[in-house]
């Protein structure tokens, strides 16, 4: 069986393997209530698209690396606070597409590829010779649900570009800083712990640019955006609330 490229596999992925016809003509899909890949995981990729839906739920960071990239902050350790320990949701609130994504994604088989293919990792559980869940091919052709699965695939993916471009406009304008939440540990005379490794968007930074640019951010959506990552830090007392009980 072909494999796409190993290395580099994003969050949740183990392995990624083409979805071919006539290796998996006869698999299904079994539906999931719960996203056990999830468990352990306490930030998630999130879509610059899904900033106001998200805002109410949970805070929004970026990360720190080289080329930050948004993060749905769900917990200030390892636990995710959203998700119990066999990935159950929590109450109700915005999953990120990230999640509702796997097991699958686009990826290209080789270096050389031009094409993206449609991929899974074998490893999730979800797709095999079951006898119930939906058929991913009729006959040669892919089925209607992996019709739209790879849809939604693609909708991501060209929401990911933007959100590529989002964070490099806040780049130009250098409106990234470093944040930290502080932790008290009970009482007495334990020292707080200090959560940092994230970068937000710096308020005073944003009121220095220039009205003109504020003025295209308005008309393009990115200041609605700003905005929602803003608010949503708010949030973050909630999380340290958590984390201190």
């Amino acid at each position: 069986m072909t494999s796409a490229p190993s290395l580099g596999l994003p969050k949740f992925y183990n392995e990624v393997v083409p979805l071919d016809g006539e290796r998996h003509g006869d698999w299904r899909l079994r539906s999931s209530a719960s996203s056990p890949w999830v468990v352990g995981h306490n930030t998630i990729p999130l879509l610059a698209s899904e900033f106001v839906s998200a805002q109410r739920n949970y805070p929004i960071i970026f990360s720190s690396a080289n080329e930050p990239a948004p993060l749905a902050l769900m917990g200030l350790s390892k636990r995710n606070d959203f998700f119990d320990d066999k990935g159950q949701a929590i109450g109700k609130f915005y999953i990120p597409a990230y999640v509702r994504r796997y097991p699958f994604i686009l990826a290209k088989l080789s270096s050389e590829a031009d094409n993206l293919t449609l991929c899974f990792d074998p490893e999730c559980g979800l797709l095999g010779k079951f006898e119930d869940g939906a058929l991913l091919f009729e006959g040669d052709s892919p089925s209607e649900r992996t019709n739209q699965i790879v849809k939604f695939c693609q909708d991501f993916d060209t929401s990911a570009a933007f959100t590529r471009r989002f964070v490099k406009e806040l780049q130009k304008f250098d409106l990234l800083v470093e944040g930290n939440a502080t932790i008290k540990n009970g009482y007495g005379s334990a020292k707080p712990t200090r959560y940092a490794g994230f970068l937000i968007v710096d308020e005073k930074r944003l009121r220095d640019v220039d009205g003109s640019q504020l003025k295209e951010w308005c008309r393009s959506g990115i200041m609605s955006m700003i905005m929602a990552h803003l608010h949503s830090l708010n949030l973050v007392s909630a999380l340290v609330e958590r984390q201190s009980n």
